[in-house]
């Protein structure tokens, strides 16, 4: 069975956040990342790179609970960006 046809029939719960990252983990992390630069009040330049969409396994986006995306983000050696990180890079 495909990973789209266990996370639909899966309800939201532990088994689908379980089934989300050992299917994350198996893809690996995303390779394309999106440099975002700002600048600090300072005047010092800040680049973030970030993720262009969602993480997508399988063709499909995948919502996922914060606990499963720290722990992505801590298997893959990123960082989950703070409020105030999201609000620059959507700026």
């Amino acid at each position: 069975m495909s990973f789209r046809e266990d996370f639909l029939k899966t309800p939201p719960g532990p088994a689908r956040e379980s089934l989300i990252f050992n299917a994350a983990i198996r893809q690996g992390p995303p390779k394309q990342l999106v440099p975002i630069t700002i600048t600090a009040p300072d005047g010092s330049k800040i680049t973030y790179k970030t993720m262009p969409d969602y993480l997508m396994i399988d063709g499909i986006r995948v919502p996922m609970a914060g606990s499963t995306a720290q722990r992505l983000a801590n298997q893959w050696g990123m960082t989950l960006p703070t409020t105030k990180q999201s609000k620059q890079i959507w700026d």
